[in-house]
């Protein structure tokens, strides 16, 4: 569970000038949000019915709301479900901050081809999973999935700006030879992402410049002993060349190499 903290100003109400309110999402299924003074209960939406499975020898919502909440434009944004193919699909909302009242709410479910499977596209699938949701300024990213404010979604193609990516999750803590953080349109698999320009174990992104820590590289089978091999520090601007091997790479400056370069190597470092 994850929570956000702000600091709410009304200039037309003066003593209620001044309030501070926690909001978060729980696997119980529900979004709450807490008077951070005392604690005490603002209001707590249930979207779904009451339906309980175990996971993990643990009890929880088939719909649980696993990752943390988005403030954008007074409305908290959240994602209720795992993906778009389990349970009934994905129910995405959009809460009016002060009330909790439903402002915008969408079911994505599927999508399905006509034999009843999903939909394979070259080198990926279509569909998403519930995560947590990344403001894109004019739009709001579950993963790949794109939606208008009204949350109205998006077509994949009218994706254009590249966004941050994690295939396994915001909330997946250890990577492995198919995980991996990406700056991308889409969600591609680990081959073409391997080949690709950004693709860490972990990164950062300020606009198109990112910074990433490397270990793995995204593959069906690639060997890699970080206590050997240590861990690889790039930084960058996503949308140039490709550097040089990773073997070739050092931790000086060249300016010349650097600025045609898709991302520098800024250092390694081994795992202790």
């Amino acid at each position: 569970m994850t929570c956000l903290r702000i600091k709410r100003k009304s200039p037309a109400n003066k003593s209620d000038s001044r309030q501070n309110f926690v909001y978060f999402g729980s696997r119980d299924g529900a979004v709450y949000s807490l008077r951070a003074s005392d604690g005490a209960l603002a209001w707590r939406f249930t979207p779904l019915p009451s339906r309980v499975i175990c996971v993990y020898e643990e009890l929880e919502s088939a719909w649980p709301v696993s990752g943390t909440v988005l403030l954008k434009d007074g409305l908290v944004y959240f994602a209720a479900g795992r993906n778009s193919f389990l349970d009934g699909g994905i129910f995405v909302y959009a809460l009016d901050m002060k009330t909790g009242e439903v402002r915008h709410q969408r079911r994505m479910y599927g999508p399905f081809g006509e034999d009843g499977f999903q939909i394979l596209m070259s080198m990926g699938i279509d569909g998403f999973k519930a995560d947590v949701p990344v403001d894109g300024g004019t739009c709001v990213y579950f993963k790949q999935q794109a939606f208008q404010p009204d949350l109205t979604p998006m077509e994949r193609t009218a994706v254009t700006n590249r966004h941050l990516i994690p295939n396994p999750g915001f909330l997946e803590s250890i990577p492995q030879h198919r995980t991996f953080w990406t700056l991308d349109t889409v969600t591609h698999y680990d081959i073409p992402t391997g080949k690709g320009g950004v693709h860490g174990d972990i990164l950062v992104v300020d606009g198109n410049r990112f910074i990433e820590v490397r270990g793995y590289t995204p593959a069906r089978q690639t060997p890699f002993d970080p206590r050997v091999s240590g861990y690889a520090l790039y930084c960058g601007i996503a949308g140039e060349k490709d550097p040089a091997p990773a073997g070739a790479l050092a931790t000086g400056s060249n300016a010349a190499n650097a600025a045609k370069a898709k991302r520098r190597a800024c250092g390694r470092f081994r795992s202790r």
